[in-house]
C-alpha cells in the first residue's frame, strides 16, 4: 500500500543546516506580517559601532589652550578675602541699630538687596533670593550678618578649590570634563600637603601617605560604583571636603590661635584628614607588613588589632576583595595598602550607609543579597572560636540567643534573612555587623552594662 505521508516525512534525512535561526525566522514573519498591513520593516537596532576619528593634533592643541584660558579668566574673577572684607566694612556702615531699631548685626531684605548691589560682581552669584530664603531668620524675617559672611566665607573656599581641581583635570588631559580621576586628585591633595606645616615638620613619607589616605576617603564615599571618577561638584559640596578644608585652615594657625579656636560644626568624629591619622594607619600598616614589601599575606592582616578579626571574616574579604595576586607558584592575593584604607574606613565609619555596604558585602560572599540564620550561625561560631583562642570562652548555648537578638536588633522586613536596607533601617547596621566580625567588639557588646556599671561607680568615687 501507499506510504502515509508521516512516514514519508520520517524517512528523510534530517538536515540541520536547512533549518534557519530561530531569530531570523521570527524577524521574517514579523517583516511580512508588516507588509501585509502596509507597514515598514522592523529596523535593526543594533549595527556596528563607528568609531571616533582621532582629533586632529592641532585641534587638540587649540582646544587645551582654549580651555585653560577660561579657566585661568575665572580664575582672575574670582571673588577674594579683600571683597569679603570690603563687604562687611559696608555693612557696617550702612546699617546700624539706630536705624533698624534691632541690633545692628541682622538683615531684612531690602538691606539684602542694597547689600547685593554694593557687592563686587564675583559675589553678586552668590547673593540670590536662593540663599536669602535659605538662610536662618528671625520671627520679624531678618537674616543675620555673621551667618551671611560665614556662608560667603564657604563659597570663596569652594570657588578656590573648584578652579584649582579644574586646572589639574585640564592638565591631566580631562579636557573640559566635569570629573576628576582618583589618580588626579591624588597629585592635587599632595600638593596641598606640600604647604601644611605639619607634614613639612613631619617624616617625609608624611607627604605621600597623607595624599593617598585622603584620596581613598573621597572614594570611598563619593564613587560608590568604583568607576575611578569624582564628579567636581559633588566632591565641592560634600562634607568630606569641608572637613578636609577646616584641617588645612587650622594648620595655618599658631599653636595658641589653635587652641582658641571654635570648634568645627558637624565636625568629623574620626578625624580621618588629620596629619596625626594617616601616620597612624601608616604605622600600623608598616608593623603589619613583616617582609617589608609594602603588601601583606593574609597571615599577616590576621595579626590586625591583636587578632580580633575572626578567621571566616579574613577568608572571605581576601576571596571578595579584588587584590593582586603574587607572581609565585600558589598566585596567594595580597593587600596593596589601597586595599587596606577601604577595610580602615568601612571599620572607622562602619555606623555610616558606605561602611555598612562596605561589610556586608564582604559577609555576603556568595552575592545573595542577604544572610540568613544559617549565615549569620556561623559568624557566630567563628567568634566563639577566637574568643576560646583569647581565654575568653562562653557556653555554646548562648549562641542561638545570639543569633535571636542580632535579629530582634536588626528587625528585618522578613524574620528569616537579613538584608542591607533592614540594617540601614534599624539605625543597628554598623553594631550588629561588627559583633559578627569582631571577636573584641562582640566581647565589649556582651558586657557592655558592667562596662557601664563600672564607669558610673568611677564616676561616683570621684566626686
Amino acid at each position: 500500500g501507499a506510504v502515509p505521508a508521516a512516514a514519508r516525512v520520517c524517512q528523510k534525512k534530517l538536515n540541520v543546516t536547512d533549518i534557519p535561526p530561530v531569530e531570523d525566522a521570527l524577524r521574517e514573519s514579523r517583516t511580512q506580517e508588516l507588509k501585509k498591513r502596509g507597514g515598514l520593516e522592523i529596523p535593526r537596532f543594533f549595527g556596528k559601532k563607528v568609531q571616533a576619528k582621532s582629533e586632529p593634533p592641532l585641534i587638540a592643541t587649540l582646544r587645551n589652550l582654549s580651555n585653560n584660558a577660561v579657566i585661568e579668566r575665572m580664575i582672575s574673577e574670582r571673588a577674594t578675602n579683600e571683597d569679603l572684607v570690603d563687604l562687611h566694612q559696608d555693612i557696617k556702615s550702612m546699617y546700624g541699630a539706630e536705624e533698624k531699631g534691632v541690633d545692628s548685626g541682622w538683615l531684612d531684605y531690602d538691606d539684602y538687596c542694597k547689600v547685593r548691589q554694593v557687592a563686587a560682581a564675583s559675589l553678586r552669584e552668590a547673593l540670590s533670593l536662593r540663599l536669602f530664603l535659605a538662610l536662618p531668620k528671625s520671627q520679624s524675617g531678618f537674616i543675620k550678618v555673621d551667618a551671611l559672611l560665614c556662608y560667603l566665607c564657604r563659597f570663596l573656599e569652594n570657588q578656590q578649590g573648584y578652579l584649582s581641581l579644574r586646572k589639574v583635570v585640564e592638565m591631566t588631559g580631562g579636557m573640559g570634563s566635569a570629573a576628576i580621576s582618583i589618580e588626579s586628585l591624588t597629585l592635587w591633595l599632595r600638593a596641598q600637603a606640600s604647604q601644611m606645616r605639619e607634614i613639612k615638620q613631619s617624616y617625609a613619607v608624611l607627604e605621600s601617605v597623607y595624599s593617598q589616605t585622603s584620596a581613598r576617603k573621597f572614594a570611598f564615599f563619593l564613587d560608590p560604583n568604583r568607576t575611578g571618577r569624582i564628579g567636581l561638584t559633588n566632591l565641592i559640596s560634600s562634607s568630606h571636603f569641608a572637613h578636609f578644608q577646616h584641617v588645612q585652615e587650622r594648620d595655618k594657625l599658631s599653636a595658641r590661635d589653635r587652641a582658641q579656636a571654635p570648634p568645627q560644626p558637624n565636625a568629623d568624629p574620626v578625624r580621618w584628614f588629620e596629619p596625626k591619622t594617616a601616620l597612624k594607619l601608616y604605622k600600623v600598616f608598616a608593623q603589619l607588613d613583616v617582609r617589608k614589601r609594602f603588601k601583606l599575606r593574609k597571615e599577616d592582616f590576621a595579626k590586625w588589632n591583636s587578632g580580633s578579626l575572626t578567621a571566616r571574616f579574613v577568608d572571605q574579604l581576601w576571596q571578595v576583595v579584588d587584590m593582586p595576586e603574587h607572581e609565585t607558584k600558589s598566585k596567594a592575593k595580597e593587600m596593596s595598602f589601597d586595599v587596606y584604607l577601604d577595610f580602615a574606613l568601612a571599620m572607622s565609619h562602619r555606623f555610616t550607609p558606605e561602611g555598612v555596604r562596605y561589610l556586608f558585602g564582604i559577609l555576603d560572599s556568595e552575592k545573595l543579597g542577604f544572610l540568613g540564620r544559617f549565615h549569620v550561625r556561623r559568624f557566630i561560631d567563628s567568634i566563639f572560636e577566637r574568643l576560646e583562642q583569647q581565654n575568653r570562652a562562653m557556653p555554646e548555648e548562648k549562641k542561638k540567643d545570639i543569633v535571636n537578638e542580632i535579629f530582634d536588633m536588626c528587625r528585618p522586613r522578613d524574620a528569616r534573612k537579613i538584608d542591607v536596607r533592614d540594617l540601614l533601617a534599624s539605625g543597628q547596621g554598623g553594631r550588629i555587623l561588627s559583633i559578627m566580625i569582631d571577636a573584641t567588639l562582640f566581647w565589649l557588646h556582651e558586657h557592655r552594662e558592667h562596662i557601664l556599671a563600672g564607669q558610673n561607680l568611677n564616676k561616683s568615687g570621684n566626686s
